[in-house]
């Protein structure tokens, strides 16, 4: 667990999940360890997501595609009848 406190007059606090402790290291030399930390805990985290299966990619490409097109649609016959109806408005005051 990395626990991160920022402020202007405070300093980062990061706990690592082996327990210990860094944040205190100045410098260039701090930087490069919190970095090291950072990509060694996104690592880990990367080893524990559970990715899709390629049918479950495929059913979930479709869904946003037809979700796509089907507020695209809504979206366009919508602009359809307020042009329609503002053209309305327009011929009969002029």
């Amino acid at each position: 667990m990395i626990l991160i406190r920022c402020g202007e007059d405070k300093e980062i606090l990061l706990k690592r999940r082996d327990g210990k402790m860094a944040g205190n290291e100045s410098g260039i030399k701090g930087i490069g360890k919190k970095l090291s930390i950072y990509f060694n805990d996104v690592k880990k985290e990367l080893k524990r997501v559970v990715w899709p299966t390629k049918r479950q990619l495929t059913i979930n490409t479709i869904t946003v595609l037809v979700a796509c097109l089907l507020i695209g649609a809504i979206i366009w016959c919508s602009d359809l009848v307020f042009n329609k109806f503002i053209e309305l408005i327009v011929s009969k005051n002029a």
